[in-house]
């Protein structure tokens, strides 16, 4: 700045200054509690997930497992709800008939 400032103007910055200087140290702190509630949630998230023995490292793989074995084992029920539904078919049609 070229011109000369005040020493109310000077008092004026200066207090401008501290004032942003503490508004990005709550902004900070603010930022760090975050973080570490983030922290704190993820490692309860993995000790959770060990606890199921699952592995957070491959979790989207024993994922796709489960689904699978999921699949395979409603397929089997499926298969077995037909089998027992065609062997009371005939019997619930002779109820039917008298």
């Amino acid at each position: 700045m070229s011109e000369e400032l005040t020493v109310e103007q000077l008092e004026s910055k200066h207090k401008a200054l501290v004032s942003r200087r503490d508004a990005l140290q709550n902004d900070l702190n603010r930022i760090q509690a975050a973080r570490d509630e983030r922290k704190r949630t993820l490692k309860e998230t993995i000790e959770e997930c060990k606890k199921e023995g699952l592995n957070p490292d491959t979790l989207a793989d024993d994922i796709q497992h489960m689904r699978s074995v999921l699949m395979t084992k409603m397929d089997v029920i499926a298969a077995d709800l037909n089998e027992a539904e065609a062997i009371i078919r005939p019997m619930l049609r002779e109820i039917e008939r008298g």
